[in-house]
């Protein structure tokens, strides 16, 4: 009874050959590859530098952000610095840098404008 289950064939992306699903695995790029070429190029190591190159990037983007504090509507959020200076929450454009308030710079603010 086995014997009239024919297993499928798939096509390796990489040599062509027509490969049974037994021995055809899919690569980092979700390819159809076969076993023998999969051995030939190896592991998926490249991909896993593109995604610590990426995480780099993504890292870098974030110490890029400002951290900043609306002074209309006391929302905090972070900006990017080529996005335009607005609030998401309220639209206002009077932004303060959030990370450089405390309450001794917030108190030497206050009793310098009196």
């Amino acid at each position: 009874m086995a014997s009239d289950y024919e297993q499928p064939q798939y096509t390796c992306s990489i040599c062509k050959k027509q490969v049974s699903s037994e021995n055809i695995r899919y690569n980092a790029e979700l390819r159809t590859v076969c076993a023998e070429c999969l051995k030939k190029i190896g592991t998926v190591a490249p991909v896993q530098k593109q995604k610590k190159e990426l995480r780099q990037k993504a890292a870098d983007v974030e110490e890029q952000a400002i951290k900043v504090i609306c002074s209309s509507c006391r929302y905090k959020f972070t900006l990017k610095p080529h996005f335009r200076p607005s609030c998401p929450y309220c639209g206002g454009s009077r932004l303060q840098r959030y990370d450089s308030l405390t309450a001794e710079g917030i108190l030497a603010q206050v009793s310098s404008g009196m």
